[in-house]
């Protein structure tokens, strides 16, 4: 008997602490908002890179429930190939802060089309956020031709192919 008013007594404060932190999104404070960047606003890192803001400049707040409309139509009409989310807990995380890679719920991603990507905090944290989509490189234009090209290309390689002596660095 003894030994199970201990183990009541010492459970007591674990289930109180359980229910009150189950009790965080229910009272209207988690409620969906709703942010979209400004078009243009981003940079491009090269032709094919496309950042929401310098890794060492100031981070753009991503709230609990928020859903971020990211314009990234610097990429042209290209669909992104990856899509990399990072949070942090500082504005500026390389001040003296961290940051992480999101994952999960902290971080579902939408591709809405060629310049548009949306990511949505589904949980109740805050955070500060920094995309970074890269799309695969631009088909080179269908009227263009390369001067190095053509029948040349064929030629060398059957010479490649037909089993005589090579003459590369025979000089």
């Amino acid at each position: 008997m003894r030994s199970a008013r201990l183990f009541a007594t010492l459970a007591l404060p674990f289930v109180l602490s359980a229910g009150g932190a189950s009790v965080g999104c229910f009272d209207g404070s988690c409620d969906d908002q709703e942010s979209r960047t400004q078009p243009g606003s981003g940079r491009l890192v090269d032709a094919d890179t496309w950042e929401s803001g310098p890794i060492d400049g100031e981070w753009l707040r991503y709230d609990h429930r928020m859903l971020i409309a990211f314009d990234t139509s610097l990429l042209g009409t290209r669909l992104p190939d990856s899509v990399l989310v990072y949070i942090s807990a500082d504005k500026r995380p390389l001040q003296g802060g961290s940051f992480t890679i999101a994952g999960g719920n902290v971080a579902d991603i939408t591709i809405g089309g060629p310049g548009a990507v949306y990511v949505k905090n589904n949980s109740c944290a805050e955070y500060y956020i920094r995309l970074v989509v890269h799309a695969p490189p631009q088909a080179p234009d269908a009227g263009a031709t390369d001067a190095g090209s053509g029948d040349a290309g064929d030629a060398s390689a059957g010479d490649a192919s037909d089993g005589g002596p090579s003459d590369a660095g025979a000089d």
